[in-house]
């Protein structure tokens, strides 16, 4: 199938800046926090959601943002001019079957040069036991009354409350609570841990869903297989994944 919509990501050198209305359930970045997030963006369609660069010619976003496999034109501003390309994006395979598998990956024509790729994790050991926190990232709302998304870079933390497996409705989620929420906007954003002693930050899951005070995100760990084969068959790699992935986040 083939589409004419179109991602369109923020200014690279414009500065994210929620501002203080973020303050009731994310806060917004500084100017120097926003500098060092640039593989953060936004898509504009089919639906308003967020993504991360975790390679060179590789976006990361939620399943639910495309609901199908499909080719899309995509506009990256970089420094307030447009580099057009054709993306090539894939739904997990068991999405339709299983909402908890809420993962897109889709792949560029050319490289976006960024600062740093974000590194993902596929290991469940690294994702922090029940009670410990996540970092959400993403351009949405911040208000569950008035549902807009800003469109301005947020970031927060959120307590894990269940583990993959812990919740019966969701079993490939992590279930999270109190903080930071997800709110209209922040899905497919990414979700951190930061990894002692250097509070190195992995994305161990996509944000995908709110529902009564309550996040959750996706498991990427559950989800290794598909991101390894999706990988192979579209010769990338992946910051986190691949050694030989250039110009990843240290």
């Amino acid at each position: 199938m083939h589409s004419n919509r179109k991602f369109i990501r923020a200014a690279f050198d414009i500065p994210r800046i929620a501002g203080s209305v973020a303050a009731v359930l994310k806060r917004g970045a500084s100017p120097a926090e926003s500098r060092d997030w640039t593989a953060s963006f936004y898509l504009d369609e089919p639906k308003f959601c967020s993504a991360t660069l975790i390679g060179p010619k590789v976006m990361l976003t939620a399943a639910h943002c495309l609901e199908r496999d499909e080719k899309i034109l995509i506009s990256i501003w970089i420094k307030r001019k447009s580099i057009e390309t054709e993306g090539r994006c894939t739904v997990h395979p068991e999405f339709s079957v299983d909402r908890s598998n809420d993962i897109a990956l889709c792949s560029f024509g050319v490289e976006v040069p960024v600062a740093a790729y974000e590194r993902i994790s596929l290991e469940p050991t690294d994702l922090p036991l029940t009670n410990k926190k996540l970092l959400l990232t993403g351009f949405g709302c911040v208000d569950h009354e008035n549902e807009v998304p800003l469109k301005k870079f947020l970031i927060g933390e959120s307590t894990i409350t269940a583990l993959v497996g812990e919740d019966s409705k969701y079993p490939n989620s992590i279930r999270l609570s109190g903080g930071a929420s997800l709110c209209l906007g922040d899905s497919g954003g990414g979700a951190y841990v930061r990894l002692p002693p250097s509070k190195r930050r992995l994305i161990v899951g996509v944000n995908s869903r709110y529902l009564n005070s309550t996040s959750w995100v996706s498991s990427l760990a559950k989800s290794s297989g598909f991101v390894t084969q999706w990988a192979l068959e579209n010769k990338v790699t992946i910051c986190g994944k691949d050694k030989e992935a250039p110009n990843c986040r240290q």
